[in-house]
């Protein structure tokens, strides 16, 4: 892969996150600002932002309440028996933060997808820094550490969360992330794994 493929993916990573952020006026233009950077298939999702009304309804509907969250934007209730809210995989999640450094001073569980997200974008951006200064010890270690990342943690809790968001959504800007998203996750799984039959 070259350097620019793994800009791209960086990008990525950060407009996701962005995307699962509450959509008022300053951050939907954050998102959409994205356009210019992203691969046309994500490029082409931001025509389904119209009504920033409907959109910040159906966000809370699914990843805020008032009172039933339709859609769980937090790793531990896909992945701890109970469905219980920062459990042991959101301490692994807070140890990697930890690992590199990284404060944990959070509104939000560190599990919350977007802050996994962030998290990867950091990752995918030491990547490119230490290949750009030909470091590539350090680059192999940041793309380890993705991938330990997406094994760990998000390709273990993703599909259902993209399952749920399909089932209860009511805008098609949220099913069409959340499908993008899984996909990204399960391609990249799958690049994991065809590495690890080929060693």
């Amino acid at each position: 892969m070259d350097i620019s493929k793994k800009i791209e993916t960086a990008n990525c990573y950060k407009f996701f996150a962005e995307c699962f952020y509450f959509p008022e006026g300053k951050q939907l233009e954050i998102i959409k600002s994205y356009h210019n950077i992203l691969p046309q298939n994500l490029a082409d999702l931001l025509g389904n932002i119209e009504d920033e009304k409907e959109l910040q309804i159906d966000f809370s509907r699914l990843f805020v309440g008032p009172f039933k969250v339709l859609s769980p934007p937090y790793g531990s209730v896909y992945l701890e028996e109970g469905k219980a809210i920062q459990g042991e995989s959101t301490l692994d999640v807070i140890r990697l933060y930890h690992e590199d450094n990284l404060q944990v001073d959070l509104k939000e569980p560190a599990d919350h997808i977007a802050i996994e997200l962030e998290f990867m974008y950091y990752l995918a951006s030491k990547e490119i820094e230490a290949i750009e200064n030909r470091d590539l010890d350090r680059a192999n270690l940041y793309l380890n550490k993705q991938y330990s990342f997406i094994q760990r943690h998000l390709s273990k809790w993703i599909p259902e969360f993209t399952d749920s968001i399909c089932a209860n959504a009511k805008e098609v800007f949220y099913k069409k992330i959340a499908i993008a998203l899984n996909l990204m996750i399960e391609g990249t799984l799958h690049t994991i794994n065809t590495v690890k039959e080929n060693n």
